[in-house]
């Protein structure tokens, strides 16, 4: 196996573990998001059975897509979005670089696979049989 393929398969078994990697990350900040919210969950039911007279106005919002647009949350309210918005940013972190990292270790393999192409045409059309 020549460098140029070398490099091109290290680019994509290290852009692979870099997503593996990301996706671990990932799946860990969507677990955190959803122990709290059912800890919101159980929050909002224990208000409700304690008689709490400000639990039967209305219930807490435990879903962190609605939360994430409003300006100002607290409690257990502000840990979920802030967990979601992690979680967010997390889906496509590594993506970005492990790309980026394959196209950088393809570039010396083209190179090469262009030059070969290249030396063909030209054997094409010199006449010359290719070396």
């Amino acid at each position: 196996m020549n460098k140029p393929t070398k490099i091109f398969i290290a680019a994509a078994v290290t852009g692979s573990l870099l997503i593996g990697g990301g996706w671990l990350r990932t799946r860990n900040l969507e677990h955190r998001e959803l122990v709290l919210v059912t800890t919101c969950k159980a929050e909002d039911a224990k208000a409700k059975a304690a008689a709490d007279p400000y639990a039967k106005m209305g219930t807490l919002v435990c879903d962190p897509d609605d939360l994430e647009s409003l300006e100002q949350t607290a409690g257990i309210q502000a840990e979920m979005v802030e967990a979601h918005r992690a979680a967010k940013a997390s889906r496509l972190a590594m993506l970005v670089p492990a790309l980026v990292l394959l196209c950088i270790g393809a570039v010396p393999w083209l190179w090469y696979f262009l030059l070969r192409r290249v030396a063909e045409l030209r054997s094409a059309v010199s006449g010359k049989p290719p070396m």
